[in-house]
């Protein structure tokens, strides 16, 4: 038994279960954001927090990053999901973005391919996905991720593995 907790923070689901896969591959907790007190880091050894990217933040780490005094001697690793998984520029970005550099110098991120599911989004992420969408149609050398996303925009898009998961299990 692993002495670990697993944070996510997920808008339409990938972000959960990707949380679940690692959660029981480690026979970890595993805890929606919404509901951590900052009294539940004190329990852990290990802590792995992340969640779906919106906007370029990724949701799920706010309250790690609150509480960064709180992961002294604790192994830290952090995810998150989007359909741009595999870019490293994109990658690099949302690091530094959303990990401060005292906890981005102890974690590396992993990003996982996500699920799009555009039946299901609320309008407003709807018209930023469009914008995307939109952006990505001129883009002259798509990946196949890129071109599925735009082969579906009607429909789900599922890129969800649960194989990506491995080189995180391996950090720890």
């Amino acid at each position: 038994m692993t002495n670990a907790l697993v944070i996510y923070r997920s808008k339409y689901g990938s972000a959960k279960q990707y949380a679940e896969w690692i959660a029981e591959a480690l026979s970890a907790d595993c805890i929606d954001e919404k509901t951590l007190a900052p009294a539940d880091f004190e329990r852990y050894d290990i802590i792995i927090g992340g969640g779906c990217v919106h906007a370029g933040k990724i949701l799920g780490l706010q309250k790690l990053k609150l509480a960064a005094s709180r992961l002294q001697g604790k192994r830290f690793a952090a995810y998150a999901v989007c359909f741009m998984a595999g870019d490293a520029s994109y990658e690099k970005t949302l690091l530094e973005r959303n990990l401060p550099p005292r906890l981005a110098l102890r974690a590396p991120l992993f990003v996982f391919p996500g699920r799009v599911d555009f039946t299901a989004m609320k309008r407003m992420d709807r018209s930023l996905f469009n914008m995307i969408l939109a952006m990505l149609r001129k883009e002259p050398n798509k990946t196949p991720a890129q071109q599925a996303l735009l082969d579906n925009s009607d429909g789900v898009c599922d890129f969800t593995n649960r194989d990506a998961i491995a080189p995180l299990l391996a950090s720890l």
